[in-house]
């Protein structure tokens, strides 16, 4: 897409989240208006955000992204058609039952998005699938922490009115923390060069939805939940986002050959692979140290949270130094090869092959 229509498009974007934003948490049109049209808007949100990831995987070249735009695309259809049962819940004063239906679509969503991710880091991922895997769980282990110590180990304190109820509640920011993470390490793994697809803009929706998620898991548990809250623009926002950054993918997204700035790049990318994962885990351990100093209430599962996150980083860069030896090998390996060759080359310059000398 040409720069000028992109900007067109993320200013007509912006503006909608502005006007949207005002109406539902302003003081007009009133409750009950303000109620209906956060619904409609979140579901026009998520089912056009389904419908641009469409239309983006038919401009889709490399099957990887295709299948990555689809996979999204159903995430927000199903988020999208569970808000429209809500909303009709809420529209007809009907009590919805718990679990519902919404919360089927609600769920579904969080395994969908978190594929189409990991589909993403696929594709251009340089290093081995268990130092992948490895990288998430630390990335995905330190997220937890945090957000157990800030966010839902107080929700979880607050108690709800059965453990099913607080387990379901629960998993809606779990689940996000999950689909972060991947996300964050899809934003290191797959680089602008080696992809059409707007990976940075994908991260900041799903980082949004996210946030969403535990503001509403937040005043759920707490007993503050109003009839429009911040979790509604949220939600809203970021299926926006998802939506603009469907509509503005490259229609040439996957043509593009290899460049030689591309190679030049893999080196800084690799790092920014080991940084990720480290500084997370550096960022939770932080986080839990002004915690301790200040006195607060040693919390079992946290530290089991922590303890699980500090044994898998030293497996990694156990599993690190085991790759650097066997490339160090491999290396050496290849220089005596050549080493054996260029003598060999040598030998045949200054000697007959057919008098041998």
């Amino acid at each position: 897409m040409p720069a000028a229509s992109h900007h067109r498009s993320t200013a007509a974007t912006a503006s909608s989240l502005l006007a949207f934003t005002a109406l539902v948490l302003g003081p007009w049109p009133g409750d009950g208006a303000a109620q209906l049209i956060s619904n409609l808007g979140q579901c026009a949100a998520a089912l056009g955000a389904s419908l641009a990831c469409g239309l983006a995987a038919r401009r889709c070249a490399l099957p990887a992204e295709r299948r990555a735009w689809r996979l999204l695309g159903g995430s927000a259809l199903s988020w999208g058609l569970g808000q429209v049962v809500w909303t009709a819940y809420e529209t007809t004063r009907v009590a919805a039952p718990f679990p519902s239906p919404a919360d089927l679509g609600y769920l579904l969503a969080v395994p969908l998005a978190l594929a189409a991710m990991w589909t993403l880091a696929a594709r251009s991922s340089t290093s081995t699938h268990l130092v992948a895997a490895l990288d998430g769980l630390i990335v995905a282990g330190s997220l937890l922490s945090v957000s157990w110590a800030l966010v839902l180990g107080p929700s979880y304190r607050a108690g709800a009115d059965d453990s099913f109820e607080l387990g379901l509640s629960l998993a809606y920011p779990v689940g996000s923390l999950v689909v972060v993470s991947s996300v964050l390490l899809v934003m290191t793994r797959a680089g602008r060069e080696h992809t059409a697809v707007p990976i940075v803009l994908l991260g900041g929706a799903m980082l949004v939805l996210g946030g969403a998620d535990s503001v509403f898991v937040w005043n759920t548990l707490s007993g503050t939940e109003t009839l429009v809250s911040p979790a509604d623009v949220g939600w809203t926002a970021g299926y926006l986002m998802v939506l603009l950054a469907a509509a503005t993918s490259p229609r040439d997204a996957g043509g593009r050959a290899a460049s030689w700035a591309t190679v030049a790049s893999a080196d800084a990318s690799a790092f920014r692979r080991a940084v990720l994962p480290l500084t997370v885990a550096g960022a939770a351990l932080a986080i839990h140290l002004v915690r301790v100093l200040r006195g607060s209430e040693v919390d079992a599962f946290l530290a089991v949270v922590a303890l699980a996150t500090g044994a898998l980083v030293l497996v990694r860069h156990l599993l690190t130094m085991q790759e650097n030896q066997e490339l160090t090998r491999s290396l050496r390996s290849k220089i005596e090869q050549l080493t054996e060759r260029e003598e060999q080359l040598s030998h045949q310059a200054f000697h007959d092959p057919l008098t041998g000398l």
